[in-house]
């Protein structure tokens, strides 16, 4: 983020009236989360987003996210976004360096080029195997790091082929984000609960897809794996958290919110 860069007049009266239209919505924080982000992605012309609360340990720089909204991911994408936080033959590039921010304590916004440059970023394996397919490139995160290795972050992304994020976006990201801060204490996981990293890779890629809803049939498919091998993931995931299934899962994590999930979806489990 810009340091000796200051927001004009006319990007003052955007912040505040930003936050002012989110703070006076009806409805939870998903609803205030989803119409701030939405506004933010216009500001900042981002084609996707990202608003996650993650866990992260600093002994490995290892990450997962424990909830998760978006906006521009389809299934695939959200299969895809998951199994590369998991996958240690092609590791996320910038999670060490997020872990060395997030230790500091302070909110910040970074731009890709900021955390990985140019060349090591799209010679990677992890570009290649994940990004590319996704059709994403360009990155502007915004993470206000929390207590008890917790980080709530948002990400937008830019789609193939557009330039990187400017000065003024990312400064603009960064007042709104980091005078939010109401958003990001809300709807934290229980501290009590067990660790999701103490879960093997593709058991917690399972994972997220179960809390976003996914029946089995479409979680195998999507990680190129027998329905029964999902079965034995899930039963994992049930056991680690002490929860009945899939519904039970989701309420523990969505705090009851399990909108996005069809009633046949829920059935289908």
């Amino acid at each position: 983020m810009p340091e000796e860069m200051s927001l004009s007049s006319s990007d003052i009266h955007l912040v505040v009236r930003t936050l002012s239209e989110a703070a006076a919505l009806d409805g939870d924080a998903r609803v205030r989360k989803y119409a701030l982000a939405d506004r933010v992605a216009q500001v900042v012309e981002a084609d996707r987003w990202l608003w996650l609360v993650s866990r992260y340990r600093e002994s490995d720089d290892q990450m997962m996210y424990v909830s998760l909204l978006h906006r521009g991911y389809d299934e695939r994408d959200l299969a895809m976004f998951l199994e590369s936080v998991a996958n240690t033959s092609a590791p996320v590039l910038d999670h060490p360096q997020i872990v060395a921010l997030c230790r500091e304590g302070n909110h910040f916004t970074r731009r890709r080029h900021e955390l990985i440059p140019d060349a090591e970023w799209r010679t990677s394996r992890h570009y290649h195997v994940y990004r590319q397919p996704m059709g994403l490139d360009e990155y502007l995160y915004s993470i206000r790091p929390m207590s008890e290795g917790l980080l709530s972050g948002i990400g937008f992304h830019r789609n193939m082929g557009r330039p990187a994020f400017d000065d003024r976006h990312a400064l603009l990201a960064h007042t709104i984000f980091s005078a939010a801060d109401a958003l990001h204490l809300m709807d934290l996981p229980d501290q009590r609960l067990s660790d999701v990293l103490d879960l093997p890779p593709r058991v917690r890629t399972t994972f997220g897809l179960l809390v976003e809803g996914l029946p089995r049939k479409k979680i195998a498919r999507h990680l190129g794996v027998s329905p029964n091998t999902v079965a034995e993931y899930a039963s994992r995931v049930y056991r680690h958290f002490g929860v009945a299934g899939q519904r039970e899962l989701m309420l523990l994590f969505r705090n009851g919110d399990t909108r996005t999930a069809t009633r046949a979806t829920l059935e289908e489990v």
